[in-house]
């Protein structure tokens, strides 16, 4: 539809008039109306062919020029606008989202806490199972914990009865000696989880995971509890994925504010 519109626009300036001077200001003239009316991309485009048509229209192109940085500034700012007001509300989201979850963090020996499920904070934890944790930073963890036997596991793998899984790739792995026995703990970026905390929280059912080690495989059933823990983990660490992304965004469009303005002032 907009290449349309040029099209129409340019037909009209070769019916119109002769001149190139006079072809390109009939072009800029149509532009200042597109940037009057909020429609910068037409603007663009208009801009972008008055250049490329008559690179001998001096005037023409001073003056696009100068249009240019005005549509360019008015455009970043109502980008800035709209990504700022999606910026609150997301962030707003994130923070409504974190008082479904524990603050876990020693002050004394953490300089950044996790948020866990309720279910599955430390003192609950002396079992076999799969715990999730999302950082205050934003970063996912899924942690496999094996009691009581010491596997050496650096892998998981989550499988369904349909034979469909998903497997991490080895990890460092360490034991622990603790009043209820021995814990072997492997920890998984998410992100470098080989898909497993996608692949759980995109599947309902019945899930076993087995847990890979130098010394053999121990498998168990994922509670539903735990299974609760890794989807609601993920919903919180993509909503920091989210303000992140927002908060670069709204970076990058400051920036590019804070350019044209200068470069109108020259």
């Amino acid at each position: 539809m907009k290449r349309i519109f040029i099209l129409i626009v340019v037909a009209a300036v070769f019916a119109a008039c002769s001149s190139p001077e006079k072809k390109a200001e009939v072009l800029l003239t149509e532009a200042r109306s597109a940037v009057a009316e909020s429609r910068y991309d037409d603007a663009r485009a208009l801009v972008d062919s008055l250049r490329s048509a008559y690179p001998t229209a001096v005037e023409a192109r001073r003056e696009a020029l100068k249009l240019e940085n005005e549509f360019e500034l008015a455009d970043a700012k109502k980008c800035l606008e709209q990504t700022s007001e999606k910026l609150v509300s997301e962030t707003e989201r994130l923070d409504s989202m974190k008082t479904y979850f524990i603050l876990e963090k020693d002050s004394k020996y953490q300089a950044v806490g996790y948020f866990v499920n309720p279910e599955q904070i430390g003192s609950k934890m002396h079992k076999t199972a799969l715990r999730a944790q999302v950082n205050e930073e934003g970063q996912m963890v899924l942690v496999s914990i094996v009691h009581g036997k010491k596997l050496g596991h650096k892998r998981i793998r989550v499988s369904l009865p349909t034979g469909e899984m998903a497997e991490t790739p080895r990890c460092f792995s360490f034991l622990t000696h603790t009043v209820v026995g021995y814990e072997e703990e492997a920890s998984f970026k998410l992100g470098d989880d080989g898909g497993v905390v996608e692949f759980i929280s995109n599947n309902s059912g019945t899930m076993t995971v087995t847990c890979i080690g130098d010394s053999g495989e121990y498998a168990f059933q994922l509670s539903p509890s735990d299974k609760f823990a890794v989807r609601h983990c993920y919903m919180l660490a993509k909503r920091f994925e989210s303000v992140k992304a927002l908060a670069q965004e709204k970076e990058k469009l400051s920036l590019k504010v804070r350019f044209y303005e200068k470069k109108m002032t020259l």
